[in-house]
């Protein structure tokens, strides 16, 4: 195995419903200040930062995916995904350290033919 083997796969990107999102240079995808995914996408990391504050003896917690959170993977998902389908299972978010916190969507699956 080579580290050419161990490259992460391209990002599959459409176009944000409501913005001209783009990847800056660390892959994070960044909405426009004005657009309701982007403002989401800050309201649940307000949220989760909260939870460690009002919870400052727990390390980490599972939580619903978020619309945002949703409409963020369906732009980054490694290949394009067939619009009748629907995302399930649950975020786990672990404090890292002092402000800073991981969130992992290995718990996130992707439902072929559901109902959206």
């Amino acid at each position: 195995m080579t580290t050419d083997d161990l490259a992460p796969a391209p990002f599959h990107t459409t176009t944000c419903p409501d913005c001209t999102a783009a990847f800056d240079e660390q892959m994070d995808l960044l909405h426009d200040s004005t657009c309701p995914y982007g403002i989401g996408e800050d309201q649940t990391s307000d949220a989760d930062r909260q939870f460690f504050e009002d919870h400052p003896d727990v390390d980490h917690y599972y939580r619903p995916l978020t619309a945002s959170e949703r409409i963020t993977m369906r732009l980054t998902w490694t290949v394009p995904l067939p619009e009748r389908g629907e995302f399930a299972g649950r975020v786990l978010v672990t404090r890292v350290g002092p402000g800073v916190r991981y969130r992992s969507f290995a718990g996130v699956v992707f439902l072929l033919g559901g109902t959206r």
